[in-house]
């Protein structure tokens, strides 16, 4: 077979001698054997090829339309002694790159009776990677290969990116995956512009992570505390972001049926709010004054968190806190999602009689460290 250059304008004389170099790579590449002439052609030096041997010739025109290309191809082969028009195609682009990688468009039209060169049905979708561990705020790209049935990759083939929870993470038309709130959810994925698109799907599933580890450095702004450094704080947040949390599974939610086994259905419930991440356990240490510890559930989104907790103080000097103590937390990102700005509510109500609750409002500065 003889691929010449294709005829040109002066101008698109590059992308002519390119566009046979494109089309000869995938004729080899289903067994054909190909010769490259760099020398333009007509009709009637088609014929004076295919009078020399080659059982087929491939004409083709590059040319400007406004802005964008297009390629018109002709297959010729010899049948008695004259070359026979056998095929041809047409082909538009707004660039020459595009035009290059769409080449294979050009075959198919041209090779419509050649069953190896006409585009494949779509049999499966691939999606790369197919679960996506992503910390609160991250972001990941997916990947999709769409291949038929014989298993080759099929081009020109446009996935369609949909997520099943929206509040958990977000996915664009590229497939980019942001992170919006711990938990898990799943990407659908279909593709459009080949045949068999409608029956094909596939999924990449999607779990989000909160912080395991924070420190946090601060101290109280507000209310009762002690001359410094008994003002300032330090410290540490634990939680559980491991697997999937365990559910109560008694064939269904009904009041009734949980009734029958309430100690698992109990267990199973506070056992997903710490392994899912929104419970946190929290130790503030007042440099010489006192211990805090609480146990705080959070709801977390990208843009902040707000939080709840029960805990106890514990003094560590004379003037230091006793008692029960209710926290309240507010929280937003610095520099991405790792630098946690917080104000902090507290009421400490003291056991010893005689004392007033102490009302005071702390800020802290944090980094959060993620499994």
């Amino acid at each position: 077979m003889a691929l010449p250059d294709f005829a040109a304008p002066e101008e698109l004389a590059p992308l002519a001698r390119a566009l046979p170099v494109a089309l000869a790579s995938r004729l080899v590449a289903a067994g054909e054997e190909v010769n490259l002439l760099g020398v333009p052609l007509g009709p009637e030096e088609a014929r004076a090829l295919l009078s020399t041997g080659y059982d087929e010739v491939v004409l083709g025109e590059v040319l400007r339309l406004g802005g964008a290309l297009a390629v018109t191809a002709r297959r010729y082969r010899l049948e008695d002694g004259e070359p026979l028009l056998v095929g041809t195609a047409t082909l538009t682009a707004s660039s020459p790159t595009r035009l290059l990688d769409e080449a294979g468009k050009l075959l198919a039209q041209l090779y419509a009776d050649r069953p190896a060169f006409a585009p494949g049905t779509l049999a499966h979708l691939l999606v790369v990677p197919g679960h996506l561990r992503l910390p609160l705020g991250g972001r990941r790209k997916l990947v999709v290969y769409a291949l038929d049935e014989e298993g080759r990759e099929l081009k020109g083939v446009r996935p369609v990116f949909q997520v099943e929870d929206p509040g958990v993470a977000r996915v664009n038309e590229e497939g980019r995956v942001v992170a919006v709130a711990p938990g898990e959810t799943r990407v659908w994925v279909q593709a459009v512009g080949v045949p068999g698109a409608g029956r094909v799907k596939a999924e990449a599933s999607v779990t989000v992570t909160p912080p395991a580890f924070g420190l946090r450095l601060g101290g109280v702004a507000l209310g009762e505390r002690p001359p410094f450094p008994g003002w300032a704080r330090v410290g540490l947040r634990l939680s559980s972001s491991g697997g999937t949390p365990p559910t109560y599974d008694g064939g269904g939610t009904d009041v009734a049926e949980a009734s029958q086994s309430p100690l698992d259905y109990l267990a199973g419930f506070f056992a997903g709010i710490v392994t899912s991440g929104q419970l946190t356990a929290a130790l503030d240490y007042e440099l010489g004054t006192s211990l805090l510890f609480h146990l705080e559930a959070y709801q977390r989104t990208l843009a902040g968190y707000f939080g709840a907790g029960l805990g106890f103080a514990t003094p560590t000097a004379p003037e230091g806190l006793q008692g029960v103590s209710l926290r309240l937390v507010l929280g937003s990102y610095l520099l991405g999602t790792r630098y946690p700005l917080e104000a902090v509510g507290e009421a400490v109500f003291p056991t010893a009689d005689g004392r007033p609750p102490a009302i005071r409002l702390a800020l802290a500065l944090g980094l959060d460290l993620y499994p």
